[in-house]
């Protein structure tokens, strides 16, 4: 990290973000604190389906963003090069009367991650309701800024969706997916 004064100001700034890391008493000592922590939440509150093969997870909601993004809905970016944590949460439901697959990885820059894919079964459906499934998947990545990652997934049926419930009586919406990124530690 590199560290500059700017003229009249008694903060200390890390030259490639920009952020105050510090301040220089005018005995010349200086005294450095914790950066504060990219961090992002993200929803959707719409029912996703694959169609024919691999796609991203798309979010329309933002429920906080210090330095994370979401592009395009599906591009999540970070402004901040460092080691983030991502948590994925998404409601999948299965309607037809048999269990099926559902697979989710991630793509850094547009290009699938090595070894990222993780793959679930999603019971049947039973008494009338779809077969439902809500894994909780955590990864982490060092990225770089500017760089986004997308979740992408794919099932072996058009059954199978990552579903929303809107509010019913007394009980408050069910979001399709969400998903959390946060800042583990800042890379140099």
């Amino acid at each position: 990290m590199s560290v500059r004064q700017r003229s009249g100001s008694a903060f200390l700034y890390d030259e490639s973000s920009a952020d105050i890391v510090g301040v220089r008493d005018p005995d010349g000592s200086e005294f450095f604190w914790a950066r504060t922590p990219r961090l992002g939440a993200f929803f959707d509150t719409t029912t996703q389906t694959d169609g024919s093969g691999a796609v991203a997870m798309t979010f329309n909601t933002q429920a906080i963003s210090r330095g994370v993004t979401v592009v395009d809905g599906s591009k999540i970016y970070v402004d901040r090069a460092g080691l983030y944590e991502f948590q994925l949460s998404p409601h999948i439901h299965n309607t037809d009367s048999q269990s099926h697959t559902f697979s989710l990885w991630g793509r850094l820059n547009g290009q699938d991650i090595a070894s990222s894919r993780f793959i679930y079964s999603v019971p049947s459906s039973h008494g009338g309701s779809p077969g439902a499934l809500i894994p909780s998947q955590n990864f982490w990545l060092n990225l770089n800024a500017g760089d986004y990652v997308q979740v992408v997934w794919e099932s072996n049926s058009t059954d199978v969706t990552i579903a929303y419930h809107a509010a019913e009586s007394g009980k408050p919406v069910s979001p399709s997916l969400l998903l959390t990124v946060k800042e583990i530690a800042v890379l140099s």
